[in-house]
């Protein structure tokens, strides 16, 4: 068996055993399971390796110069994008809920129920609103 290329994901590595097997060459893939149950362990391991049998190892880097791995088209907003707005709501809620928990800390107590019905309303509120207007002006 001889290496023919190594990745560090198990996607990459089948797309270009696919390319191969359509072509007709054996194609063993090993340490995919490794890499797709904890990802970190790529580096450990030394990627996801796509072997051939020797006598095969010719056909396979000629095929290999012509296989590229496509990149994933942008046709909107990702879930890592959605992610990111939601992490940044709360950002901003928690920041604004700390201000508030200081203003009651230092306010006095009949004042405190003034300020949090005052406050967390319009707090979430804006949290809102500066994360909607991030999402949209977002290139």
């Amino acid at each position: 068996m001889k290496l023919v290329a190594t990745f560090s994901n198990s996607d990459a590595a089948h797309l270009l055993r696919s390319h191969l097997e359509g072509s007709g060459i054996t194609v063993f893939v090993r340490d995919d399971q490794t890499v797709s149950v904890d990802w970190g362990l790529s580096i450990a391991v030394g990627g996801v390796k796509v072997e051939v049998p020797d006598e095969e190892f010719a056909a396979a880097t000629e095929l290999l110069a012509s296989f590229s791995v496509p990149t994933p088209q942008k046709n909107g907003k990702s879930s890592h994008t959605i992610e990111r707005y939601v992490k940044m709501f709360f950002l901003v809620w928690f920041a604004a809920y700390a201000v508030l928990c200081i203003a009651l800390a230092i306010g006095s107590p009949p004042d405190r129920l003034l300020l949090w019905l005052l406050l967390l309303v319009p707090c979430a509120f804006v949290a809102g609103l500066v994360t909607l207007g991030l999402a949209i002006f977002d290139k």
